[in-house]
């Protein structure tokens, strides 16, 4: 059976961009009655059904104020174990609530957005330095070359 939030219609695809271009006026008829929304929801809708029209799959995602490392680990898809030292070398705050701890999700967001900047620096460096040797353009149809083996 098709997943309702991910699979895509004809009809509702085509529909998409003329439900996109209406809702910028903030409003939603709910039961025949024009509902204004508030500016953020709004533009919450017109980017999921723009992104939805454009054949993307559209999931909404509500995160409480703080995580469990499990959840953590979830969403940096990453280990528990990971989180935890994350957590022991104080690079993600922590809140103990009993036994069990708690992570503001802001945290886990802000680590995410960092190491993936991190890492797209990095990877655009390698790029940088393989194309200063030349390795860069190499065409990839080129035989590969003969290594000397030792003889058996």
């Amino acid at each position: 059976m098709d997943d309702p939030l991910t699979s895509h219609s004809d009809s509702a695809t085509a529909a998409a961009p003329t439900i996109a271009a209406e809702l910028p006026t903030g409003e939603i008829k709910i039961e025949g009655v024009d509902t204004p929304l508030p500016p953020q929801i709004a533009s919450l809708l017109r980017e999921a059904v723009a992104s939805y029209a454009a054949g993307k799959s559209v999931r909404l995602v509500v995160r409480d104020n703080e995580m469990t490392p499990n959840e953590a680990a979830d969403y940096l898809n990453v280990s528990r174990g990971f989180v935890n030292r994350l957590i022991d070398e104080g690079v993600l705050p922590v809140r103990i609530v009993g036994r069990h701890k708690r992570i503001p999700s802001v945290a886990v967001e802000a680590y995410d957005v960092k190491q993936r900047a991190q890492s797209e620096a990095a990877l655009a460096e390698l790029a940088r330095l393989s194309q200063e040797m030349g390795l860069y353009h190499m065409d990839q149809r080129m035989p590969p070359r003969e290594r000397n083996l030792p003889n058996k």
